[in-house]
C-alpha cells in the first residue's frame, strides 16, 4: 500500500509473504524483486512498514510447516493506520482481472482511476484456451499441489477461484469479453458493491 505523504514523497507500507524458504522458496525472490523495484525506481519512497518472510512468518503446535501472520491488509486513509482485514468481497471481474495479470505479467495496470472512483479495464487481447477446461474437475489436492506456492495455508476459496479462472479461460476471448468496446468500467454504488458504470448521455 502507498500513500502520498505532505512532502510529496509516498510512504510505502509491504505486508505479506512468510519465511518458506524450507518449502518452495518462493517469498524471498518476491520480496527481493519488490525491493529492487523501490529501490530502482525514480519515485522517492518512505519506508513505513515493510514485514515479510520472518518478520510475518508463525507456527503452529506440533506443525513445522510455516503460515504468514498477515495474509490480508487493509489501509485507513483518514487515520493513517494498517490493520488486518478479510475480504468477503474481492471486487468485479475477477477472472478477468487475473487474466489480466497473467497475460499482462511483468506490465503494470492502475485500474483505478481515483479522482472519478471508478475501476477501469481497458481492452487486452487473449485467446481462448479450451485446454484449461479439463482442470475444472481436478481435485483440490492436485490444485494445491501445482498451482499453489503456499499449498498448506491456501484460504478455503483458492481452488474454486482456479476453477472459476480456467472456466473463464477456457470458454472466453478478448472479443468475447469487451465485443466493440476499449474498456469495461466499473463503479461503487451506495451498498459498497461494483457495478457496471454506464457513462451519462451528454
Amino acid at each position: 500500500k502507498m500513500v502520498r505523504g505532505m512532502s510529496g514523497t509516498l510512504s510505502l507500507y509491504v505486508v505479506g509473504g512468510l519465511n518458506d524458504e524450507a518449502m518452495k522458496n518462493t517469498s524471498r525472490p518476491i520480496s527481493e524483486a519488490l525491493v529492487k523495484h523501490f529501490h530502482d525506481s525514480e519515485t522517492h519512497y518512505e519506508v513505513k512498514l515493510f514485514s515479510t518472510l520472518a518478520l510475518n512468518t508463525e507456527y503452529h503446535d506440533g506443525d513445522n510447516k510455516p503460515y504468514p501472520i498477515v495474509t490480508d491488509a487493509a489501509f485507513d486513509v483518514q487515520s493513517r493506520t494498517l490493520c488486518r482485514a478479510h475480504y468477503k468481497y474481492r471486487g468485479p471481474a475477477l477472472e478477468l482481472r487475473s487474466t489480466m495479470r497473467v497475460v499482462l505479467a511483468g506490465e503494470h495496470k492502475n485500474i483505478f482511476q481515483q479522482d472519478k472512483m471508478i475501476l477501469e479495464i481497458p481492452r487486452f487481447n487473449f485467446p481462448k484456451e479450451p485446454e484449461d477446461l479439463p482442470k475444472v474437475k481436478e481435485t483440490d489436492d492436485w490444485i494445491l499441489a501445482n498451482y499453489s506456492t503456499s499449498p498448506w495455508c491456501e484460504p478455503s476459496y483458492f481452488c474454486n477461484d482456479m476453477r472459476n479462472y480456467w472456466t473463464f479461460r477456457g470458454t472466453k476471448s478478448s472479443d468475447d469479453v469487451f465485443e466493440n468496446t476499449v474498456h469495461i468500467l466499473y463503479e461503487m454504488n451506495e451498498e459498497g458493491q461494483w457495478v457496471p458504470f454506464i457513462p451519462p448521455i451528454l
